[in-house]
């Protein structure tokens, strides 16, 4: 999606604690970065998660994003990183 900066809210490293699934925290932290999003003007958003948390893959999936891209980095250090590239388009606050 093509957008100017200022139109795009971007999100790195959200992590939860795969002992605390189910519980809903990684959906309502996905929904408080969207409110945080359409209160600052920004309709689109970016994150990125490991290829291999296949998890949150599904669980970005379920919400909304696309996966844009993958693309192979070295992340905090670790290299070899293969991280997805995820996207949403919002819609504007009713």
């Amino acid at each position: 999606m093509k957008a100017p900066d200022s139109e795009v809210m971007v999100l790195h490293t959200l992590t939860a604690d795969p002992d605390c699934g189910g519980r809903g925290c990684g959906r309502a932290f996905v929904a408080f970065y969207e409110d945080c999003a359409r209160r600052h003007g920004c309709l689109r958003l970016r994150m990125d998660t490991n290829a291999i948390n296949v998890r949150a893959r599904a669980i970005y999936r379920r919400l909304g994003c696309r996966e844009a891209d993958i693309v192979d980095c070295t992340f905090n250090g670790i290299p070899g990183v293969r991280l997805v590239c995820l996207e949403k388009e919002l819609t504007p606050a009713q």
